[in-house]
């Protein structure tokens, strides 16, 4: 992996640290759900593609496939309304979500990492997370009355592609001199008269810092919290109204939008 992968990795990760206060480990485990498709959603239609392709399409009660509407009966068309009614609730608040982790993020990391990093580098470091933001909002986003929501590969790799590595590699690169010093310098005024004592002192520090970004966290942990656990067990039953939608409407077997306890794959079929 280049240096350019491995520091967008590492500040794309860095960015959603704070989904380990988004809910409990186990609870977490347990939500093994995640997209097929890239979503659009609006207050009647919800539209599902995949690489800009369009699977298929629900406007109210009617579906279109392949751009051709698919007959319905009555009941199949009350569980397909159901079904566009709930994942189009579900979008926004992913979306929300998101990129309120993301913000939290950047937040706790800037304020914590100045005093130790300087303002010069602190000031690298937020415009690479300004960077972040402005790419997930490129794939979670509302525009106007719809959300959309991209979960495909492509999807994230058109986002983060390499014009943003090299951004990340060239901020990162700027700041290492600075950040060495800086460092450096803290190091060596720390309390202790030998250089082992500054290291201990140090170290301590760097806990301390530690410990401020976390406690910066945990204030909006429980909101995090709570919306990430009530989304996990809204998606759940979507995962199960999906099924029985698939099941009543042959057109959409082959197309699950959301995948439960499997590996994703768009060719499984319940």
């Amino acid at each position: 992996m280049t240096f350019a992968k491995t520091t967008t990795a590492l500040i794309i990760a860095s960015s959603f640290v704070t989904s380990s206060a988004l809910a409990h480990d186990e609870h977490r485990k347990e939500c093994n759900i995640s997209l097929n498709y890239d979503i659009s959603a609006s207050a009647n239609a919800l539209t599902i593609t995949d690489n800009g392709n369009e699977r298929y399409r629900i406007v109210g009660d009617r579906l279109f496939v392949n751009d051709k509407q698919i007959a319905l009966d009555d009941s199949q068309k009350h569980l397909l309304s159901e079904y566009r009614q709930e994942l189009g609730e579900q979008v926004p608040q992913v979306i929300e979500l998101v990129n309120g982790a993301v913000e939290l993020a950047s937040d706790a990391m800037g304020s914590a990492l100045t005093p130790l990093l300087g303002e010069d580098a602190s000031g690298k470091l937020e415009d690479v997370m300004e960077k972040v933001q402005e790419r997930v909002g490129k794939v979670a986003y509302q525009d106007g009355d719809t959300y959309h929501l991209g979960a495909t590969e492509s999807t994230i790799e058109q986002a983060f592609d390499h014009n943003f590595e090299e951004e990340v590699e060239s901020a990162v690169k700027s700041s290492i001199g600075s950040i060495l010093m800086n460092v450096g310098a803290q190091l060596m005024s720390s309390d202790g008269g030998s250089f082992s004592e500054k290291l201990t002192a140090f170290e301590q520090k760097m806990e301390n810092m530690a410990q401020e970004i976390e406690t910066r966290v945990e204030a909006r942990a429980a909101e995090f919290e709570q919306k990430a656990d009530m989304m996990c067990d809204n998606f759940k039953a979507l995962a199960t109204l999906e099924q029985e939608v698939r099941v009543a409407i042959p057109e959409l077997k082959a197309l699950p939008a959301t995948i439960y306890n499997q590996k994703s794959s768009k060719e499984q079929s319940i």
